[in-house]
Order: structure tokens, then sequence, then C-alpha cells
């Protein structure tokens, strides 16, 4: 009876030990890839497998964008980060006119841009944007991000964003 309670508690101690490394697997995740665990999620969504993402904005020494994925076991991880930009590809759908022909794919792209350099308000409506781009700013200061989308597509890695601002006077 007594190897039995003991084989019970240590089965309990295992389950909290694994709990509570899931539990503290987005923090673990930061730690473990250097950056500091103080953090602004800017975004969430699901990436083309389904799996769990955000988007961080880490806050240190030398500011950087992190992009954090789920496995299906619930634990985090840091896939990858950057300094001035961080990006990804989502499909969103697919279309075709009969079975017979291939489908055309279309794509949701995700930029997140940032920089502090602002020398006024950012206007989104002022500046030369390609087909079929939205993009979302948020702004403090001399202090921004951009959250660019594009559709159907479109590469905005083609794209110098931080020429589109300075060409409509908005940056530095």
């Amino acid at each position: 009876m007594r190897k039995n309670h003991i084989a019970i508690i240590a089965v309990c101690i295992a389950a909290a030990i694994v709990c509570g490394g899931i539990a503290g697997s987005f923090r673990i995740a930061l730690a473990l890839s250097g950056l500091h665990a103080d953090y602004m999620e800017v975004d969430a969504d699901f990436d083309a497998n389904g799996k769990q993402i955000k988007i961080l904005w880490v806050y240190s020494e030398e500011p950087a964008w992190a992009y954090m994925q789920r496995n299906v076991f619930g634990i985090w991880s840091v896939e990858y980060t950057g300094i001035r930009a961080i990006s990804w590809l989502k499909p969103v759908g697919m279309r075709r006119f009969s079975a017979r022909e291939n489908p055309i794919t279309e794509f949701e792209s995700h930029v997140y841009y940032y920089g502090n350099d602002a020398t006024m308000l950012i206007d989104p409506y002022k500046l030369a944007l390609p087909h079929n781009v939205h993009i979302n700013v948020r702004q403090a200061g001399k202090e921004y991000w951009i959250h660019w989308i594009s559709f159907l597509g479109e590469e905005p890695s083609g794209i110098n964003i931080r020429q589109l601002l300075l060409d409509a006077g908005f940056i530095s």
C-alpha cells in the first residue's frame, strides 16, 4: 500500500512539473532565445498549418520583433526574430473555374515595421501604396509601427517601406 502512495505522489509531482513547463513555456522560450521577458503582444493568429502564432514587440536594450508558435502539445517556441521588421505569409483561399484547372492560390502577406524617426503624424492615406495593400499605423511621437497587409499574392518584400515614408516626408 505504501508503494502505491509513493507512486501516486510521484505521478502527481511529474504532472505538476509538466503542466508548469507547458504553462511557462512562453517565457521560457523567450529566455532561451535570448530575448527579454518584457514584451507587448501585437498580433495573434493561426498559421497555414493551424498552429497558433503570436507576434511580439520585445523591449530590451535592442528592441526586437519575435514570431512565436505553439505546437500541438501547447509548448511555445520562438521561430524567428527581426530588429526593424518581421514578416510572414498566410494562404487564405484558392479559386478556379473548373475542376480540371489548376487552382490560383491567394495569400495574405503580413509585415510589421518599426521606426523611431517620424517627423510628423504618419497619414497612411498620403502614402503611394501599391494595389491590394492595406496598412495600419500605430504611432507615439517619433516611434511608430506599421502593419502592412497585402492580398492576392502581392509581395511586400519587394517594396521599401522606409522609402515610401521618406518620399511622403513622414520620416527623416
